[in-house]
């Protein structure tokens, strides 16, 4: 018996003799112990034979569903999803800049700590799409970058009164 076959035979047996509270807690509990089987099994790379952890390793990919043809089968380097594959960095400075211009304000330390955190989802969210897109992200997010860091410079020279101009901000 495979064990999907096996976990949902348990299920239909020990649930119906639960009350619906607890029912509900076991089936949202098994919900979220088989999704971080599946987190971890992507991004663990399989032991090399003999090694101690093999039942584990075996026991995480079997509840989080990645058996069969899982692309990471035979794999035995791992992943780091967080690597930062383009300089996101740049583009929340680039944008925090034309803010700051536009505005004249500063902004603010709880400001800044938001924007950082959403800046490493950002980061993720366009290193995923990076890996699964046919074009270059890492030269889309360089290019807006470069265009937030042009019009910063022009509304700069906008608000700048012709006789303060200096080579900075286009003047002599």
């Amino acid at each position: 018996m495979d064990p999907t076959t096996l976990l949902a035979s348990i299920f239909n047996y020990v649930l119906p003799l639960l009350p619906a509270k607890w029912a509900a807690d076991v089936a949202s509990l098994g919900l979220v112990i088989a999704g971080a089987c599946a987190i971890a099994a992507r991004r663990w790379p399989k032991p090399k034979d003999g090694s101690k952890w093999m039942w584990l390793y075996d026991l995480v990919n079997t509840v989080g569903q990645n058996k069969g043809h899982a692309t990471n089968a035979t794999d035995t380097t791992p992943k780091n999803l967080l690597e930062p594959a383009m300089n996101t960095q740049a583009l929340i400075t680039a944008g925090e800049s034309v803010f700051t211009t536009i505005s004249g304000k500063a902004i603010s330390g709880t400001v800044e700590a938001n924007i950082s955190d959403v800046g490493s989802l950002v980061t993720v969210g366009l290193t995923l799409l990076e890996r699964n897109v046919n074009f270059n992200v890492t030269g889309v997010v360089d290019g807006v970058t470069q265009i937030l860091s042009g019009v910063n410079a022009t509304i700069e020279a906008a608000k700048t009164k012709p006789g303060t101009a200096t080579a900075a901000t286009g003047g002599a």
